[in-house]
């Protein structure tokens, strides 16, 4: 598979997780019914709890061949509390490490695995108060 082309099915592998964030497959939120790909505009109040997945960096770790490297890309996913009730924001990122740490950390063997690199909660004061945490994992993968 070529390298673009895998990096776009890791993304949607990592999209479709977060999707299965429901509070009856044993989840604290509901944010799997509110997930973006690269969202550039808040979410608005009938989208929270929610989730944006970005890709925004990629580097060679090893190269093989011409064909054949380890790349480490990193992935954020901005999870979102509801309006008025930014205490959940908690809920909302245990409920993505469980999605995307718990069990099978290769998406299915698409990736050699996924670690957890940082997160930073952010609240804002608007209309109401709103809060969200961005959340940086590390996933590891070779193309042949």
């Amino acid at each position: 598979m070529a390298d673009a082309a895998r990096r776009d099915s890791i993304v949607a592998a990592i999209v479709t997780r977060l999707k299965e964030i429901l509070v009856s497959s044993g989840y604290q939120t509901d944010a799997g019914r509110n997930v973006f790909l690269w969202r550039t505009t808040p979410l608005g109040a009938n989208e929270v709890p929610g989730c944006i997945v970005r890709d925004p960096d990629r580097r060679v770790t090893y190269e093989y061949s011409d064909s054949v490297r380890d790349y480490e890309l990193l992935l954020e996913v901005v999870g979102v509390g509801s309006p008025g009730n930014p205490d959940d924001l908690g809920a909302v990122g245990d409920d993505i490490y469980k999605a995307l740490l718990e069990g099978d950390r290769t998406l299915g063997g698409l990736v050699n695995d996924i670690t957890p690199d940082s997160d930073e909660k952010v609240y804002d004061q608007q209309a109401q108060r709103i809060g969200g945490m961005l959340m940086r994992f590390k996933v590891r993968y070779r193309t042949s």
